[in-house]
């Protein structure tokens, strides 16, 4: 069996996380190539595409919309599904979430175009210290934090933003300057690995391109089934997930459900490659087998 494991033109031979999981899938028979999502040319004799590391679909979220439905049309199983990636390509995803009861900051959502006053929108909104992102980012694509203090300093950037693009607030959660971000990793539905992420000092981003540093979490019986729960919210079963979330007095905090194409962090925990690799194989098995070309197997869910 052949599958493709998608990516970016910045990265054309796959992350160095995803190459992790070539040799396990060879040993179960299975070949992969990297395809960058946007080459009009993708690899003949795929059995199914894996989404990885499309990290630039931010910049250019019509077209990355246009190729997902030209997949979906073509009949090749995707992992996970066309219509989950177009669900999540969205932050209003998180709106979803919250109505089913899964609890996340604070959020006041600006659609593109709208005419706003920051500071009417915080005081409207009952919100102090906020972060605000576009709908459609990555790894803290133009996100920045601002106040009622400085709500008119801000106004410029977001009026700049908003011209563009759907465009978020929230609350700014303090707990995640000390704590930091966990991330829980699933697999077939069935919890696989977790990573703290902490921004440098300072900052409260924690991606690694903003210097935030990570390590191994051993999560809790109590975090690992909080994350379940977000799981279940969502509308159809899934390959892979990453809950990333912020401890508060109040409980965790979700801040992403990250299912179109996350780090899963494969390097961090002895195992997971070949975790990943096995949710895969399962996967694709059944696709060959005629069965349906969604991620989980029926006893996870």
């Amino acid at each position: 069996m052949k599958l493709a494991f998608t990516t970016c033109a910045g990265l054309p031979s796959l992350s160095q996380d995803d190459t992790l999981a070539i040799a396990p899938l060879r040993d179960r028979g299975i070949e992969v190539v990297p395809w960058i999502w946007d080459d009009p040319a993708p690899p003949s004799g795929l059995t199914a595409v894996i989404h990885r590391s499309c990290w630039d679909y931010h910049q250019k979220p019509d077209a990355f919309l246009r190729w997902i439905d030209a997949l979906a049309a073509s009949g090749l199983p995707s992992f996970n599904s066309a219509p989950i990636l177009r669900w999540n390509l969205d932050k209003r995803y998180l709106h979803e979430l919250a109505v089913s009861g899964v609890a996340i900051p604070r959020t006041a959502w600006i659609a593109e175009g709208e005419r706003v006053d920051l500071a009417a929108l915080l005081r409207a909104h009952d919100l102090d210290e906020v972060v605000i992102k576009p709908q459609v980012s990555l790894s803290a694509f133009a996100t920045f934090r601002a106040s009622r203090a400085d709500a008119a300093a801000h106004q410029p950037a977001l009026d700049a933003l908003v011209a563009e693009r759907g465009m978020m607030v929230q609350a700014f959660l303090p707990e995640i300057t000390s704590g930091g971000e966990l991330s829980l990793i699933f697999f077939d539905g069935q919890f696989s690995h977790a990573v703290r992420k902490r921004p440098r000092a300072g900052d409260f981003r924690v991606q690694e391109d903003h210097g935030g540093v990570r390590e191994l979490l051993d999560a809790s019986p109590s975090q690992i089934a909080a994350a379940a729960r977000v799981l279940a919210a969502v509308p159809e079963p899934l390959l892979y997930a990453r809950v990333d979330v912020v401890e508060t007095s109040k409980g965790l905090v979700l801040m992403e459900l990250e299912v179109l194409d996350p780090s899963l962090f494969l390097a961090m925990s002895p195992g997971a490659p070949e975790r990943f690799a096995d949710s895969i194989a399962r996967a694709v098995q059944r696709v060959s087998a005629g069965g349906q070309a969604s991620g989980l197997s029926s006893r996870s869910r």
